[in-house]
This record gives structure tokens, C-alpha cells and sequence, in this order.
């Protein structure tokens, strides 16, 4: 039997053959492995992924996180069209999204809006790479759920929201700054009370260039306080607007901490000017109220004292008068009955001036504002004591012209005349002289009554007009005062909106000078 053995370029060509076979036989069980690998990472990716036909948006493969995430099954899915992942309203915009994203045939990534098959609507980030399996164009899309993220940074912009509607309701002004003292977030209500700009806060400002120099330093050293770990407490400071005016403030800060670091401070400020002025208008009535009660004290003193002394020399005479008066001689009794007269005239005048100035304390005095001839009510005056000056050889000279007229009340005009004419008679030695006169100026008549007298020592000008500090001197004749006379002066002028002041000179005599609308 014969046997053709095959030849050598046979059994070369055989060999080839054989490795080909054997070469595609490996390539063939290496494609499947792959393939066996990536069905297996796509099946059990914990991201949903699935391919869809790129041209027909048709579904083609879904892993088993995708139908979790679209409460639907593969076989719900495949066949379908992707719109079906989309709710209703929304699925054409995506449509023409992909079409746009697989005719530039590159990837892409956006945030999209799915529908479950229960119909919730859920927020994903989906990114889509257009592929080629062999002849074929797949569009293969990754999402991530991200609908808790994104209810989180809903509510937390709510939360923000909220709280920025909060802060530019309130009538503080909420502020943060950072470790420098350079306002990062400030609410409306700044704009308002500092008269600066958001601009002018946008473009950078410092706290320390809103208070008055005296404050920088304050706001330094409690900032560090803070940051120490002591207790912020609300401190005073004033502020300085954008025009230069200034409002007094309270302010209050506690720290900005991010990671157990402190990064700045967070706080509120107020005007108080409000409070400020009550505190003020609290002060002066409580000085009025101290004021009122010293003076009311200063009252009855005045009232012990002044009244004590003629009525002891009434009491005094009188019982002597009466006890002795078939034993006295008629010059005797003339004596004794025109000193009693004098303490009467003194105990009339301290009674008179007590009564108006109580009236005037108790808000009852009636004042009548009327066009009156100075000349005439200074001259009236003046008849009253005539005789007192006589006595004392002192000249009273009315040098007021008949032409002046001011708007005062006549009464109590003569009241004012009548004790500061009093007084200079009082003060002045035999032989002086007492004179009166008055000047125009502007919306006011200055009444002025001069005296060659004994003069006031300057010390005691400050005290004349106050009844708390009152004085009572005795005059040239031993003349006894009332101890009221300047204080009512002083009330009177100024309740028919004038005012009161004197010059002295010791030794020389004194001016008063007191003015009144004319």
C-alpha cells in the first residue's frame, strides 16, 4: 500500500493553518472572557448605566441599577424609547438634547429630571458617551442620583433665604466681618442707618473707618477678648455716618468658627439715639427734681428765717408797747410804732414775693403779653420808693425815653422794677445815685438799672439768681432782705422770654440789666 507522504511545504502550509486555528480560537475565548467581564462589571455596576441605539434613541441594554432606579424591570425598558426615562412636560427638551449631543458624537454631562414608574420625579447627573460596537453607534449613558443632594441644597437655600428675608426685616443692622475687621455680609438696614451704599460696602470697608477715632481701639480689644473665649458683652460706640454726623450705638459679636478656627465675627448694632435722648431727658429731670427739692427746702428755710426776724420785732415792740405805754413819752411811742411799721413793710414785701413765686412754681401765674410804655411803668414804680430814697439822700433818675414800648406783662414788669429798685437803694451809701434807662435792640428792649452802691463780690455772682444758693445781705442802713427778690426777678424776665444778668464791681456799685420783646 503505498503512502504519499505529504511534502515539506505542505506540512509548512498545514502548520500555518494550524496556528491561525489555533490563534482565533484564542481570540475568540478572549472576547468572550471580555465580554463575560463586562457583562459582569455592567450588570453589578452600583451606578445605573444603559446603551441605547444612537440613531433611534431606542433602549437597548439596562443594568440592574437602572431599573432600580426607574422602578421598572428590563424588559419594561428595552424596547422602549430613552423619553420614556422622562417626565411628560420635560422628555422633548432632553430629546433634542441628545440628538444635538450624538450628532457632535463626543461626551456630555448635565443634570436631568427622570420619572420612576410610580411616578416620582427624581434629579440625576448623567453623563453620555456616544460608542462604536461594531457596526453600531451606541449612546452610553451613566446617572447618579443625586435628588437628596439636591433637596439638601434646596432647603438649604430655603434655610439662607429665609434667614437673609429675616435679616433685612429687622431693625438692627447684622453684619460679619473677618478677622481684619472688614465687613464681608451686611443687610439693608446699614444703608439706611449709615447713609453709605452697597457699593460702598461691596468695594471693601472697615469697621474701624465707621466709629470715631476714641472707639477704634474699644473695638480692637474686644475683638481679641472674643476670640479669647470671654463673653461678648453689648458695648456702647458711636458711629460715624457717611456725611460725617455721628449716632450713638450698641453692638454685640460672637465669633465665626469653621473647623474649631475662628474666621471672623458675626454680630447686630443699634441706634440708640432714642434712648440716649430719654436717658438725657430722665438726667435733667431727675437735676430738675433734685433742683425742685432744694429749692422747696431753700423755701421753707427762707420762710423760718426771713419771717422769724420782723415778726420777733413785732411781738417784741408791740408787748413793750402794750405793757408800757402809759409810761412812754409820744416820741417814745413814734419810735416804737414806726419800727413796728418797718417790719410789717418787710414781713408784706417777703409775703408778696413768696406768693408770687410760689404761683409761678405751681404754673398758676396768669401773664398778659401787651404794648406797654416803659417810661410810665418805670415812673410808677419808681413813686414807691421815693421816700426810702429821700432818706438816704440817693438820687433815682428814670433817664428811659417816652418813646420805648416793649411787649410785657404791666404787673409783673412793676414787680421786676420793684425789687431791683429796692435792692439798689438798699446797696447804695447816702448821696448815691439810682438810675434807670433802657435801649432797643434788634426784637428786644434792655431795661438796665444802675447804682453807685457797695457793689457785689465776684464770687457770689454765679449765686444770685439761684435759690438754692441764696444769699441775704444786709444794706448801707442795715436794710433787711427778702432772700427772694433777685430769684423772682429772674423767674419773671424769663417767663415773658427774656433774660436776667448783672455786672459788679466792689466799691463801685452794680448794673442789672434784664431784657424784654419789643
Amino acid at each position: 500500500m503505498n503512502i504519499n507522504k505529504p511534502s515539506y511545504e505542505e506540512l509548512k502550509n498545514r502548520i500555518k493553518e494550524l496556528e491561525s486555528e489555533l490563534a482565533n480560537q484564542n481570540t475568540q475565548k478572549s472576547i468572550e472572557e471580555s465580554e463575560a467581564q463586562f457583562r459582569l462589571v455592567f450588570e453589578n455596576s452600583k451606578n445605573p448605566l444603559l446603551w441605547a441605539d444612537a440613531k433611534t434613541g431606542i433602549l437597548i441594554k439596562v443594568n440592574n441599577a437602572t431599573q432600580n432606579l426607574f422602578e421598572r424591570t428590563e424588559n419594561e425598558l428595552v424596547g422602549q424609547h430613552q423619553s420614556i426615562l422622562h417626565p411628560p412636560e420635560t422628555k422633548e427638551k432632553y430629546i433634542q438634547k441628545f440628538k444635538k449631543h450624538v450628532e457632535n458624537k463626543g461626551a456630555f454631562n448635565m443634570e436631568s429630571e427622570i420619572i420612576t414608574k410610580s411616578g416620582k420625579i427624581k434629579i440625576v447627573e448623567v453623563s453620555s458617551t456616544v460608542i462604536k460596537i461594531g457596526d453600531s453607534e451606541i449612546n452610553q449613558g451613566v446617572f447618579i442620583d443625586i435628588t437628596e443632594k439636591k433637596q439638601a441644597e434646596e432647603l438649604l437655600r430655603k434655610s439662607e433665604e429665609k434667614y437673609r428675608h429675616i435679616t433685612e426685616c429687622l431693625p438692627e443692622v447684622i453684619f460679619e466681618i473677618d478677622l481684619q475687621g472688614n465687613i464681608t455680609y451686611i443687610n439693608s438696614r446699614a444703608y439706611e442707618l449709615t447713609g453709605y451704599s452697597k457699593e460702598d460696602f461691596k468695594n471693601g470697608f472697615n469697621v474701624l473707618n465707621g466709629v470715631i477715632p476714641e472707639d477704634r481701639e474699644k473695638i480692637i480689644e474686644n475683638m481679641k477678648l472674643v476670640l479669647k473665649g470671654e463673653k461678648s458683652k453689648l458695648s456702647d460706640y458711636t458711629l460715624v455716618k457717611k456725611d460725617g454726623s455721628i449716632i450713638p450705638i450698641i453692638l454685640h459679636s460672637i465669633p465665626i468658627i469653621e473647623n474649631n478656627i475662628p474666621i471672623g465675627f458675626r454680630g447686630f448694632f443699634i441706634d440708640i439715639s432714642d434712648r440716649k435722648e430719654q436717658e438725657l431727658i430722665i438726667q435733667k429731670q431727675n437735676e430738675e427734681l433734685i433742683e425742685l427739692n432744694a429749692a422747696k427746702d431753700k423755701f421753707f428755710s427762707i420762710i423760718a428765717h426771713d419771717l422769724k426776724s420782723p415778726f420777733s420785732v413785732i411781738l417784741g415792740f408791740s408787748n413793750m408797747l402794750s405793757s408800757n405805754i402809759d409810761k412812754f413819752d409820744k416820741n417814745k411811742i413814734n419810735k416804737i410804732v414806726s419800727t413796728l411799721n418797718n417790719a410789717a413793710i418787710q414781713t408784706s414785701k417777703l409775703l408778696e414775693n413768696l406768693l408770687d413765686w410760689s404761683r409761678i412754681q405751681r404754673g398758676l401765674l396768669n401773664i398778659k403779653l401787651n404794648s406797654n410804655n416803659l417810661k410810665i411803668i418805670a415812673l410808677e414804680t419808681e413813686l414807691l420808693y421815693f421816700e426810702n430814697a429821700q432818706k438816704k439822700s440817693i438820687i433815682l433818675q428814670n433817664n428811659i425815653t417816652e418813646n420805648v414800648f416793649a411787649q410785657c406783662d404791666e404787673d409783673i414788669t412793676k414787680t421786676i422794677l420793684r425789687n431791683l429798685i429796692s435792692n439798689a437803694i438798699k446797696f447804695t451809701n447816702e448821696n448815691g445815685k439810682v438810675s434807670i434807662s433802657a435801649k432797643k435792640s434788634n426784637d428786644f428792649v434792655t431795661v438796665i438799672i444802675n447804682d453807685t452802691g457797695i457793689g457785689i463780690d465776684t464770687l457770689q455772682l454765679p449765686y444770685l439768681f439761684s435759690i438754692s444758693n441764696n444769699i441775704t445781705t444786709a444794706g448801707t442802713a442795715n436794710e433787711m432782705g427778702t432772700g427772694l427778690g433777685l430769684i423772682l426777678c429772674k423767674e419773671l424776665v424769663e417767663k415773658q422770654g427774656g433774660k436776667i444778668w448783672v455786672d459788679s464791681e466792689v466799691g463801685k456799685g452794680t448794673t442789672i440789666y434784664f431784657t424784654l420783646k419789643s
